[in-house]
């Protein structure tokens, strides 16, 4: 006679609370957000965090849309800007990943002339400003970059320029290049 074992699991036993599946996929069990701040067990090789913080783990956050310079970007206003600075002529690196001191910070875009654009059409402008000022501050503080430039919808302009004015310029898609010419 024979006898089986049976026995139950439930339905998450292959992983461990804390990520193991995290850490076989990206040597580390950090989130995403911690590996872009430069977190303590996050190697200190930008090309090592470039590919491990851009997978997009929800359907939402995956890149969808191809740029002019053959790079994925994540929503259509960063399509926007792109084509925008290219058709102008701008040259720009597509999230360049700056480390700062300690901190890791990646912006949307860097353009020569220490000019850095941040691409936003969140509708919780007090979350999104409050994020999109620290890290503003950030890269100003660094003296690596001298101009931060946000760029959102028509719809949600106003309450980012309240917000941001005193850090950075705010403005649309469509006044971007002039923007840009302001104050070379």
């Amino acid at each position: 006679m024979t006898e089986l074992n049976i026995k139950l699991v439930s339905d998450h036993w292959g992983s461990v609370k804390g990520g193991k599946n995290k850490i076989r996929l990206h040597g580390t069990n950090l989130t995403r957000a911690d590996r872009v701040k430069g977190g303590k067990s996050v190697p200190k090789d930008p090309e090592r965090l470039r590919r491990i913080s851009h997978l997009g783990f929800l359907k939402s956050t995956r890149r969808k849309f191809l740029g002019p310079n053959g790079e994925l970007v994540f929503n259509k206003l960063e399509k926007e800007v792109a084509e925008s600075l290219h058709k102008n002529g701008i040259s720009y690196e597509y999230e360049p990943i700056m480390l700062l001191g300690k901190w890791f910070v990646v912006p949307d875009f860097r353009l020569k002339g220490k000019v850095v654009v941040e691409c936003t059409g969140w509708t919780n402008i007090e979350e999104k400003s409050f994020q999109l000022r620290n890290k503003i501050k950030k890269l100003l503080a660094s003296k690596t970059v001298k101009r931060a430039i946000v760029v959102t919808n028509q719809e949600l302009f106003e309450g980012y320029w309240k917000n941001l004015n005193e850090l950075a310029t705010v403005t649309t898609v469509e006044r971007l290049t002039q923007v840009l010419n302001e104050n070379k």
